[in-house]
């Protein structure tokens, strides 16, 4: 039938849609869903199980509520980065997404203080299978107050012009008027001098008092995280995209004050259903630290806590064809409120047309075709079933083994054998009758045991408690616990792949969409600098991805990858440039080595700044080779020098050696001629008479002296 024979829907009838819609969705009461959340929180918070036998140990294990902070702590760092969200360019010449991207990194951080409400996320997920986040643009209602303004009658109008400017709504309560105008009487000369009309002259305006009461109306982009209890999706939805489903509704649970805020008739406020009488069954319930009803701490009608519903439903409202995504406001039997009018009665109905859902989801292991996925509390309940049950076990045993059960004849006391302090004594008149009930040790038989269970632990969840160092190099760890521990890392990787690509990623691009409702601009700030910008003027994005940190492992990993590249890079530098194969060799070693955007470590032989090298390398190289050659020629003129010296040397030394003999020779015949001159001069002091022959004069010998000097 052609959807335009159809009458558009009732009211009636679609309040009735509505509530079938809840009715079968997977979170409503007695939901397989909501009970594994109830089920769940219990072992976060170590309450008993209903398994418990009285007089014997009660103790619960924890392995869910570990695994859970363990795994978070791992994945805390990963998104706790100062740039969560990048804005990606829609061409080469959009420079407005680099300011968007600071924007939007600044307000999630500072305004809606996001890494906190992610993480109650990301917990919700990791404990209760699916994690949401809301963000949504809102204009509400402050606390009113009255005011009265005095002043000329300019002032009080600019007065109530500012105060609506900031976005107040203002209510007239009285208005009174204090002193009439002062007018003066005209002035001839004036009038003469301008050539104008006799006109008179105000000398003071009318003073006036207004009385105004004054509601602030807050317009602003917040954000939060629901309970999963909370949100209710359609039963067949599949996927986390929380914009395909047919229906998707959240529980607001909020003051009756919070609900008249948001617009809606304090009539239909009166009767949303209070959050009153005994709730143990529910699981709001279960998130108490105790079991107690849950009653209304205020007196005030408007102060208690109430169930307010907002539906997000796709369905074709006016039958013309075409299906409509509707946001409405309704109780919990699926009747929809109504806007309060001017005079606080009940106006329009709450339905209004919107363009997206204000929600994100995410889960760290998605299930095919199905909207919730699984938890570590779906991994992890058997084992810690399994843990408690020979905890407890062990412990009965050794409380058994110090509390032994003995067989006594009737004639033994039986205050003695009840008495269980240390080192007591039994009274008997046959004390070999009174023998110990034997019972068999487990505890030995059990340790082995537990660490297989513990063992299993960190199989199915990818963390590993009992592992003191994962964030060791891992050159520095054997080989068998780096492979270990490379997979436990990629089953952790998994789940911050998961809640990147859904959770986070949905998330960024809702923030920029409810920016862009904003009537005016905001402020953010990059380093020390403020900057201004006006989101309602920004474009659609399409391309909004999330950049996430990295684990303590996988920064080991990263490190050790980065440090053996290092190392290649030096050995490159006394080769030169690379040849094609060498390079591709490298890029497949960082592509396996995980290391994003490989090409950055290497350069390509073939690209301008490769050929560009390896020409300046051929010019260093020919370069080399004439400072070789000149340096050749240097050394060989140095060695025909050096050559030259050492026979000038050798020649001084011979002449040196030949003046050395000759006054040798000199000084023998010095010594001869003196030793002759002494024995001439003995034989004429002897004989008293010339001694024949030719003798040597003084003068003479005198000369002989200083040849040799």
């Amino acid at each position: 039938m052609n959807g335009s024979q159809l009458k558009p829907l009732t009211i009636s009838e679609l309040e009735a849609h509505i509530q079938t819609e809840l009715n079968q969705s997977g979170n409503w009461s007695g939901s397989e869903f909501r009970d594994a959340i109830r089920e769940s929180l219990d072992y976060m918070l170590y309450r008993n199980k209903g398994d418990e036998i009285p007089g014997r140990s009660q103790i619960q294990d924890g392995t869910v509520a570990d695994m859970v902070d363990h795994v978070q702590a791992e994945l805390q760092p990963m998104y706790c980065v100062d740039t969560l969200f990048e804005v990606g360019q829609e061409g080469p010449d959009d420079e407005q997404a680099e300011m968007e991207t600071a924007a939007l990194n600044w307000y999630w951080k500072e305004r809606l203080r996001g890494s906190e409400t992610l993480d109650e996320a990301i917990q919700d997920g990791l404990l209760s299978r699916n994690g949401y986040l809301k963000i949504w643009y809102e204009e509400s209602a402050g606390l009113p107050y009255e005011e009265t303004l005095q002043g000329d009658e300019l002032q009080v109008r600019a007065s109530l012009m500012q105060l609506q400017d900031e976005g107040n709504k203002l209510d007239l309560i009285e208005a009174t008027v204090l002193s009439e105008a002062i007018v003066a009487e005209p002035n001839p000369v004036v009038q003469e001098m301008t050539g104008g009309a006799l006109q008179p002259m105000v000398m003071l305006d009318r003073q006036i008092s207004v009385e105004v009461k004054i509601t602030p109306m807050h317009r602003e982009v917040r954000a939060s995280s629901p309970a999963p209890e909370d949100v209710f999706v359609s039963r067949d939805a599949v996927g986390s995209n929380m914009q395909e489903p047919r229906f998707v509704a959240e529980n607001r649970r909020i003051t009756r004050q919070e609900v008249i805020g948001l617009g809606i008739a304090e009539k239909d406020a009166l009767r949303l259903t209070e959050m009153t009488g005994n709730y143990n069954s529910d699981v709001k319930t279960a998130r108490k630290t105790d079991n107690n009803e849950y009653r209304q701490s205020s007196a005030d009608v408007l102060g208690r806590v109430v169930e307010l519903f907002e539906v997000y439903f796709k369905i074709d409202w006016d039958r013309d064809g075409v299906t409509e995504l509707l946001k409405v406001f309704c109780s919990r039997q699926g009747t929809i409120m109504h806007w309060a009018d001017e005079s606080g009665g009940q106006g329009e109905p709450c339905i209004e047309m919107v363009r997206v859902r204000p929600f994100a989801s995410g889960s760290p292991m998605k299930l095919s075709h199905r909207h919730q996925g699984r938890s570590i509390f779906d991994k992890q309940r058997t084992i810690e079933d399994t843990k408690r049950a020979m905890v407890r076990q062990m412990i009965d045993n050794m409380t058994e083994a110090n509390n032994t059960t003995t067989i006594w004849p009737r004639d033994v006391d039986d205050e003695d054998i009840e008495e269980t302090e240390v080192g007591r004594q039994v009274r008997a008149d046959n004390p070999s009758m009174v023998v110990p009930f034997k019972h068999n040790n487990i505890v030995a038989d059990s340790i082995p045991a537990l660490a297989y269970m513990d063992k299993r632990r960190d199989e199915r969840t990818g963390a590993s408690i009992s592992t003191s160092r994962e964030n060791m190099p891992v050159q520095q760890a054997a080989h068998s616990t780096e492979r270990i521990m490379s997979a436990m890392e990629r089953i952790v990787g998994m789940y911050a792949r998961n809640f990147t690509n859904t959770l986070i990623r949905d998330a960024g691009v809702l923030l920029h969409e409810q920016l862009k409702l904003l009537p005016g601009k905001i402020a953010f700030e990059v380093g020390n600098e403020w900057q201004e910008t006006e989101p309602r003027y920004w474009i659609q994005r399409n391309r909004i991805s999330v950049t996430m940190g990295k684990s303590d492992g996988e920064k080991a990993r990263y490190m050790a990858a980065l440090d053996r590249v290092i190392g290649i890079q030096r050995e490159d530098r006394a080769l030169g440039v690379l040849t094609k194969q060498e390079y591709e060799a490298r890029l497949d070693f960082t592509r396996m080595a995980d290391l994003n955007d490989s090409g950055q470590y290497w350069l390509d032989p073939e690209s301008p700044e490769g050929q560009a090298a390896a020409q300046a390398q051929q010019q260093a190289a020919q370069q080399q080779q004439q400072l070789a050659f000149q340096g050749q020629q240097m050394v060989l003129a140095a060695q025909m020098r050096v050559t030259e010296m050492q026979e000038a040397t050798k020649r001084m030394e011979n002449q040196q050696k030949m003046l050395e003999d000759q006054r040798d020779r000199l000084a023998e015949m010095m010594q001869a001629a003196e030793k002759l001159r002494q024995q001439y001069v003995e034989m004429e002091l002897k004989y008293g008479a010339d001694v024949p022959g030719e003798g040597i004069e003084d003068g003479e010998l005198a000369d002989i002296k200083v040849t040799l000097q």
